[in-house]
């Protein structure tokens, strides 16, 4: 392995070389991050068009659909936004998809499922930015799509009603939010256009927080600030989920990044690893303490299977490692697809070669990939 070291002005102080060789060029709002160091949500190019979409829907009493996701940042993220829809007098349906039936992004199934719930707009919650044809399936039906997405776009876009995501925008300066922290500036848009105080909003970082580290986006700038805040606000946090969560979990006090990764995110994540994500997802917006810890305690069961299976797995997958291959190649009929992709990640880290892991059923391989 060959290290290379920045060249950085012996000079400066230790704390200043550091920053600046991990590319922080502001110093003061990465040590001392501030609210009012947040980017205005209208910096979005059709963040203005959204806003006026949702709350002409909301005044004429029509069914809102929100299409999220089943990993922690997607659950975090639907979570908060139908828990503050509902709040300013929406009708709000949820839909969480299985992993295990549909896999990632909008379905043809969900769009179904909500159409007959009778939504007439769609918002899209970390996914949606590929959704090409799932977006004119919905719209055969009068059902127009809101795009709220963090990831990489293709040369084309879909033809949805408007796209909120950072990676398509001129204007916004922050690139690298997760699923959870668009879901945020959407809200805090329509907070400002309704000129609600945002104090309460603030009280809602617990679950941007849990979204942003969760899903291991940088640290800096808007997401510092979501993470530093929302770890406070964890600790004094007033949702039942993520009391009952902390509780089984056995989290107390002060809480930190650790916490978020290791013990809440894997447990919001197990339900759609090994079963379906709408638990967890019921685990976020219940307001009864008695479910929450009902629910939290399912998890905290489910969390114990999932860390068997995966130990299987991992054992199972040492046996194919081969020394003169430079790719991993792994494959099983016992292995359980929901979990296969944190074995990959595993030997990926422990042999440095891109690994592939797949559960073979009915002649038909699903698998994993994770590359160097």
């Amino acid at each position: 392995m060959k290290w290379i070291i920045k060249e950085v002005r012996r000079d400066l102080p230790l704390l200043e070389r550091i920053l600046i060789s991990r590319g922080i060029k502001d110093f003061e709002s990465f040590l001392n991050p501030k609210i009012s160091h947040l980017h205005s949500p209208f910096l979005f190019e059709e963040m203005e068009k959204s806003v006026k979409k949702i709350l002409e829907e909301i005044e004429k009493g029509s069914k809102i659909g929100i299409f999220g996701d089943y990993d922690a940042d997607g659950l975090c993220a639907s979570s908060f936004l139908y828990r503050k829809l509902k709040e300013i007098g929406a009708k709000v349906v949820l839909y969480i998809p299985s992993r295990l039936k549909e896999g990632y992004g909008i379905s043809i199934n969900g769009i179904e499922a909500l159409r007959k719930r009778n939504i007439k707009l769609l918002i899209s919650v970390d996914c949606g930015i590929s959704a090409f044809e799932e977006i004119e399936y919905a719209k055969k039906y009068g059902i127009e799509t809101i795009i709220t997405d963090h990831h990489e776009p293709l040369k084309k876009l879909p033809d949805a009603f408007s796209i909120i995501n950072p990676k398509i925008s001129k204007n916004y300066p922050f690139k690298y939010l997760s699923g959870a922290g668009v879901a945020f500036k959407l809200i805090e848009a329509i907070y400002e256009k309704l000129n609600f105080e945002k104090n309460d909003l603030y009280w809602d970082l617990d679950l941007i927080a849990i979204g942003t580290i969760a899903d291991q986006v940088p640290l800096v700038d808007e997401n510092r600030i979501f993470s530093y805040f929302g770890l406070k606000v964890i600790e004094n946090t007033k949702k039942a989920g993520i009391k009952a969560i902390k509780k089984i979990g056995g989290i107390k006090n002060r809480v930190n990044e650790f916490d978020v990764n290791f013990i809440i995110a894997p447990r919001l994540n197990v339900s759609g690893r090994m079963e379906h994500a709408k638990k967890s997802a019921q685990l976020l917006i219940t307001k009864d303490g008695d479910i929450a810890i009902s629910i939290a305690e399912d998890l905290e069961e489910k969390n114990k299977l999932r860390q068997k299976t995966q130990d299987f797995i991992y054992e199972e997958a040492k046996k194919f490692l081969k020394e003169d291959r430079f790719v991993n190649v792994i494959w099983n009929k016992e292995f359980h697809e929901g979990v296969i992709g944190i074995v990959a990640s595993k030997i990926l880290e422990e042999t440095g070669k891109p690994t592939f892991i797949f559960k073979i059923s009915d002649g038909i391989a699903k698998g994993s990939a994770r590359s160097i």
